[in-house]
């Protein structure tokens, strides 16, 4: 059952329902906004390379109090899933609104306003659309509680054999014949808890034909499926490379050159 403001004051009125802490300013049509407490718990998941139940990582999760000045400059990002209007309590300032087309960035600007109230509607409702309001006085960034980002730092792909925990176990031979199917496995050289759980990819190129990169195979053991296309020289030397992703993120790279016949 979804109950209209006016049934909710009246309700309110009967004493059939109860609302505690209740302000009458924040009754909206059908609901009843409500205000969070000045303490926040907030999670940082970009301090620790994995999250280990069984350790303690005590910097993970961080107990953050609001107080009143630092809340003055800080802008609202709301997320308009279902266009439609919506009507949003604020504190009484001057603003800056526009709205955010996240299909092609395009943005909207509306006209400055001073209020504890915005009402509107997003330019159209034909997607979902991002309101965003700031306010014109200096903008804080909530001492990085708000909005907490780092620079991402790609890994790099481990190449160097006396590093790699595993190796190519079949085909054992240096050499492969498309006339009849090519076995091939994986072997670990090193176990460990990373290790315990391993995703692996197969790929295959004659570099000297310029063909591309083929992936022949997936997972620790199989059979090759080699194009007949892969070059158009016979015999060729056929690059294999095999991708070892570990439990941890960790992945591994590790080739072997194998003549390849028909």
């Amino acid at each position: 059952m979804v109950l209209s403001d006016a049934t909710i004051a009246r309700f309110l009125a009967e004493g059939r329902i109860e609302i505690d802490p209740y302000d009458e300013a924040l009754l909206q049509p059908s609901s009843v906004d409500v205000r969070c407490d000045r303490l926040f718990r907030v999670f940082h998941n970009n301090r620790y390379p994995y999250i280990d139940v069984k350790v303690e990582q005590a910097e993970l999760t961080e107990l953050v109090r609001v107080e009143d000045e630092e809340m003055e400059g800080i802008e609202y990002v709301v997320y308009v899933e279902k266009p439609g209007p919506i009507d949003i309590v604020l504190q009484k300032q001057s603003y800056d609104v526009e709205w955010f087309n996240p299909i092609n960035g395009e943005v909207v600007e509306l006209k400055k306003f001073k209020a504890d109230r915005f009402s509107g509607e997003p330019p159209d409702r034909s997607h979902d659309w991002v309101l965003h309001i700031s306010r014109e006085a200096r903008k804080q960034s909530m001492r990085s509680y708000k909005f907490e980002s780092s620079r991402i730092i790609m890994q790099e792909v481990e190449q160097i054999p006396q590093k790699i925990p595993y190796e190519i176990a079949e085909p054992a031979s240096d050499s492969i014949s498309l006339s009849k199917p090519a076995r091939y496995a994986v072997k670990l050289t090193r176990e460990t808890k990373a290790t315990r759980n391993m995703m692996w990819l197969w790929t295959g190129e004659v570099p000297a034909d310029q063909q591309g990169v083929r992936v022949i195979g997936t997972g620790a053991q199989g059979t090759f499926q080699i194009p007949a296309n892969l070059t158009n020289t016979y015999p060729a030397n056929l690059a294999v490379r095999l991708y070892g992703l570990n439990a941890l993120g960790k992945v591994y790279s590790l080739i072997r050159v194998y003549q390849l016949s028909q």
